[in-house]
């Protein structure tokens, strides 16, 4: 256990973790733990750790993509430092949340005038509460990371052009890779992680059992699963036909390759290149060794190499000890050294020269700061204190324009959120809005529709808004005498 790490996966309503020990030797067997309603991620991980036994160890979390907001910034330049330093200030127009609320981790993609930034967004309250649980629990977390990032770390796209599918039995989400690097993530919303909680109460807790009830084989005399059989369906078929309108409205390039993972891998067909989905029947053989997991962990631990190593986006990463880096460096410190050496006998001769310049500058800029403290602050208040008071109002200077800027922003965002959904609601005819709510947290749309495809038509054009991009339309409706009552949110 002296070389072992842990690997966890934590989702809404399902935790598990595996350990693995390193030198190639496998994985051992995932232990899993269905989260009772109300017990958050982080009391799931304590959990899981506790009844595992598990001695103290290095660590790495893996969040669930449905926990983890996506943007796609564009800037107008390549630096990746002033990219940095920029990214937080472009994040301010595109979320209703103030920046420092969330855990910050980006990949850049580099283009002709300039590059564009994917980034990832994780609630600092979800990440502390999985760092502290494993703390607690002698956990050493070094790194967190989404489902995402994880899954294509374990699992290599084939191409740079790709779409990689999971449908699990906790969460569903599509990445899709442009040039090599990621143009975005898409997390599709689904019932089945509620669905997995019913079937463990009813005894099916290993992979094999799910693909039984699909297939209608655990069926017996006392108990009937078809109505669980049917539900199960309706939610996989539900879960193909986002996927399909994902590449009806982005179609991908003819020499684009898919793959398809998680629990309910074989039961759908993908073919990226031609735009087109289904869900099987019977299931397409799956390759490789059976299912150990019921979530995500069955593909991690297959090839942790990539999931456990420090490189990729992360929301997370522990600094490295001393030992750990002077282990990575053993070789190239010698090279450094003599590099060292060479490099302060050619900068002695220029030593003389450039100490020289740098006096005569700092001499200037002494008397530049001078004349700037006599006629900002004036001769009232003593020398030594002039430099303080002048920084003090430059602090406050920008304490008020910060203000400033942050209080005219809110209502033009909210004015601009309740314009746009305004003119998508006019281009339905015989729709009536009878409510409009914009809070911090959601958009909800309500009124009454003579149909349900002219509510869904309204569900697809406000999904389509850009400042809702990244983000997924909920649709809900019902009778009321003879009209129908919905309501659309957009978290």
């Amino acid at each position: 256990m002296s070389h072992a790490t842990y690997l966890l996966a934590a989702a809404s309503g399902f935790v598990e973790g595996t350990v693995c020990p390193g030198g190639g030797a496998p994985s051992s067997p995932a232990v899993a733990r269905l989260l009772p309603k109300g017990e958050s991620v982080g009391a799931g991980v304590a959990a899981l750790a506790a009844s595992a036994r598990w001695e103290p160890a290095p660590a790495v979390i893996v969040v669930a993509t449905d926990a983890v907001g996506f943007r796609r910034l564009a800037f107008p330049f390549k630096d990746q430092r002033r990219i940095r330093q920029s990214l937080r200030f472009a994040l301010e127009s595109e979320l209703l949340e103030r920046v420092e609320t969330y855990a910050v981790d980006h990949e850049l993609i580099p283009e002709e005038e300039g590059a564009h930034a994917v980034v990832s967004l994780l609630r600092q309250d979800l990440l502390r509460g999985v760092l502290d649980a494993g703390a607690q629990s002698g956990l050493r977390t070094y790194r967190v990371l989404s489902s995402a990032h994880a899954l294509l770390a374990a699992r290599p796209a084939p191409s740079p052009e790709h779409v990689q599918a999971y449908v699990g039995a906790e969460e569903a989400f599509l990445t899709v890779l442009s040039g090599g690097h990621i143009d975005r993530i898409v997390s599709l919303p689904s019932a089945l992680q509620p669905l997995l909680a019913e079937m463990a109460e009813q005894g099916m807790t290993r992979p094999r059992d799910v693909a039984r009830l699909l297939a209608g084989e655990s069926d017996d005399s006392r108990v009937n699963r078809s109505l669980l059989r049917t539900r199960l369906q309706h939610e996989l078929q539900a879960v193909v036909g986002q996927i399909d309108r994902f590449l009806r409205v982005h179609p991908l390039p003819p020499d684009a390759t898919s793959s398809v993972h998680g629990l309910y891998a074989p039961w759908i067909e993908l073919d990226a290149a031609q735009g087109t989905v289904r869900l099987a029947d019977p299931p397409r053989a799956a390759g490789g060794p059976e299912r150990t997991a019921l979530g995500i962990l069955h593909e991690l631990a297959a090839a942790p190499e990539g999931v456990l190593s420090a490189k990729g986006p992360g929301f997370y990463r522990a600094a490295a000890t001393w030992s750990d880096i002077l282990a990575s460096v053993r070789r190239p410190l010698v090279a450094l050294g003599v590099l060292l050496l060479l490099t302060l006998a050619a900068a002695g001769g220029t030593y003389g020269v450039r100490t020289w310049t740098l006096r005569s500058e700092i001499a200037r800029t002494n008397e530049d700061l001078q004349a700037l403290v006599a006629k900002r602050v004036g001769g009232n208040v003593p020398e030594s204190a002039r430099v303080s008071v002048l920084r003090d109002q430059l602090a406050a200077l920008r304490e008020r324009a910060r203000a400033a800027a942050r209080i005219a922003a809110v209502p033009y965002a909210v004015l601009g959120t309740f314009s746009d959904l305004s003119t998508q609601a006019a281009t339905v005819p015989g729709i009536t809005v009878r409510d409009v709510q914009i809070s911090v947290a959601q958009a909800t749309l309500e009124g009454q529709t003579p149909s349900y495809r002219l509510a869904e038509t309204l569900r697809d054009k406000v999904g389509a808004i850009a400042r809702f991009k990244g983000r997924t339309a909920k649709l809900t409706y019902q009778r009321a005498g003879e009209a129908i009552v919905y309501r659309i949110t957009v978290q």
